[in-house]
């Protein structure tokens, strides 16, 4: 995974099959962040579709997202997602200019991260030309 500037800031879809092991964090846990804003995040989201990547992704539609992939985890895709199917997604494309691009398809098997509405892709949905 990538380090990010504010944990409290961000959404993150990781594979099952990612995750070697996790931890439950107890309630004294969160007193130790400096601004738990989870509550409001959590309510911003049916986590009902996020039950798995494809439902992840459909309930994204229209959303700017940022994907790493497997074959290239030094570099990303940001773009808005136009549609979603069991094997794959297409991704409207966005520049590092914040300009429209091209159309993507990539493979859900090859996603390794999948960020959205993280203050990265909230400024850049601000600045798309």
């Amino acid at each position: 995974m990538k380090k990010t500037e504010s944990l409290t800031d961000i959404y993150t879809i990781v594979k099952n099959s990612d995750v070697e092991k996790y931890r439950t964090w107890e309630e004294k846990d969160y007193a130790e962040l400096k601004n738990d804003n989870s509550e409001i995040l959590v309510a911003n989201i049916n986590l009902n579709d996020f039950t798995d990547l494809e439902k992840s992704l459909k309930s994204l539609v229209s959303e700017i997202v940022s994907i790493f992939t497997y074959d290239d985890e030094d570099s990303f895709l940001v773009g808005k997602i136009l549609w979603a199917t069991n094997d794959s997604v297409k991704l409207h494309l966005i520049d590092e200019d914040s300009n429209w691009s091209d159309n993507e398809i990539i493979k859900l098997s090859d996603i390794s991260y999948l960020g959205f509405d993280t203050d990265y892709e909230r400024e850049i949905k601000k600045n798309v030309v």
